[in-house]
């Protein structure tokens, strides 16, 4: 292994993300496109002068997942709770729409294939949790209640995501379907989420007992990292999206009201911003490493542009694949017209989630070049769009976004 070339790549995607990240928020857009904008500078879409390898991916993968951790690690498991069932009304329909609007355009108008075309529904029915999360914060919106239902529903719609991908490829390839391999996935995804309140609360009590008493410091990063690399090993074992797992552990460290030996806990203020303290030079560092690697990874030099055979399935999967997302968001209960608009935009982006899709079906011979790139070029728009959009009506509607909004790496 080269460990010069990882370090030259390394130094090139840190200062890229910076560089293009500051440029983006002086402009009032959010740091994240500016990242992604730099991956594809750097990538085969342009310059060819960065290339992803094994450690490069497991970097950008640490630091979704520390992001997604602290966003667990904000969250009060009661309101998501009582999110819940909204967040899961809008990650069904949100997969749904697209599934069934892909099928039937590419099917029904374009005769595309029946397994071709709903492999490409399911492409579209893929959500990005950390595109949609990281955009909320640069524009000020992190905390709000709607965002509650963005991050519930973003993260079924992940494990929808992955269950469809078992179950399509599964039709695709083989023309049947492994139930088992689907009764797994379930159940591993309801039996972590029933553990996670019952631990919230035990295991931040736990740690604070041991901050108090340990001799050697650096035990809150350790025990961070520590936590989110068990439940996204458990999560891997069972074929669970792993930013689930990465929730779940933020969630156990949450301040929560629960029940410890029969009294009633409540986590420490002051101990869970000092989390916050400890985890986000770590998760500043990585985290932009990812969206970086979400440009690398798609190749705009690879799309005829001029071929109609391009463009007709390229604008069926644009229209399916945001009208159906956005008109999901309607479905969330208690909120304004405006919030609802909000949710339905945040859950447009597919990014790495719908990427994997892509490079599923098109590794396994499933989809014609020109289906692919149209796929590629769907995936790009619909994850570059929704932080320009969610800034334009943001910023109608509430007034210029904060300077400390604007950049939260």
């Amino acid at each position: 292994m080269d460990y010069t070339s990882i370090y030259v790549t390394l130094f090139f995607i840190i200062v890229a993300a910076r560089l293009f990240g500051e440029i983006a928020s002086r402009f009032g857009m959010p740091s994240v496109l500016g990242e992604m904008l730099a991956g594809i500078l750097l990538g085969p879409s342009l310059l060819d002068i960065v290339h992803v390898n094994e450690i490069i991916s497991f970097l950008a993968e640490l630091g979704i997942m520390l992001f997604i951790f602290r966003i667990g690690l904000e969250s009060d498991i009661g309101k998501l709770v009582r999110a819940g069932r909204s967040a899961v009304a809008v990650a069904f329909a949100g997969a749904m729409l697209p599934l069934f609007l892909v099928y039937w355009g590419l099917s029904g108008l374009l005769g595309v294939p029946a397994p071709v075309a709903l492999f490409a529904g399911g492409t579209m029915a893929a959500t990005s949790i950390g595109v949609t999360v990281r955009v909320l914060e640069d524009i000020g919106h992190g905390s709000h209640d709607y965002a509650r239902v963005i991050v519930g529903a973003a993260i079924v719609d992940d494990v929808i995501g992955v269950v469809l991908l078992a179950f399509l490829y599964d039709f695709a390839v083989t023309g049947s379907v492994d139930g088992m391999r689907i009764l797994t996935i379930t159940g591993s995804v309801a039996l972590l989420l029933a553990l996670v309140p019952l631990a919230a609360g035990h295991v931040s009590h736990l740690v604070m007992i041991l901050r108090q008493r340990r001799k050697v410091p650096g035990l809150l990063p350790a025990i961070h990292v520590a936590s989110l690399l068990l439940f996204a090993a458990l999560c891997r074992r069972f074929g669970v999206p792993e930013i689930l797992g990465a929730f779940a552990a933020g969630c156990v460290l949450s301040q929560d009201t629960t029940f410890f030996f029969g009294r009633t806990v409540r986590t420490d203020k002051v101990f869970i911003e000092l989390l916050h303290d400890r985890i986000r030079p770590i998760m500043q560092l990585l985290t932009p490493i990812f969206f970086v690697t979400v440009g690398l990874s798609v190749d705009m030099r690879a799309i005829d542009w001029g071929d109609s055979g391009f463009w007709l399935p390229a604008l069926l999967l644009l229209g399916a694949g945001i009208i159906g997302k956005y008109a999901a968001g309607f479905l969330a209960g208690g909120f304004s017209i405006r919030e609802k608009r909000l949710i339905g935009i945040s859950m447009v982006p597919r990014a790495e989630v719908g990427l994997v899709f892509a490079e599923v079906g098109h590794r396994t011979g499933l989809f014609p070049p020109e289906t692919h790139a149209a796929l590629i070029f769907v995936i790009i728009v619909t994850t570059v769009l929704p932080p320009l959009w969610l800034k334009v009506l943001t910023t109608r509607w509430n007034g210029p976004t904060p300077a400390r909004a604007r950049g939260t790496s």
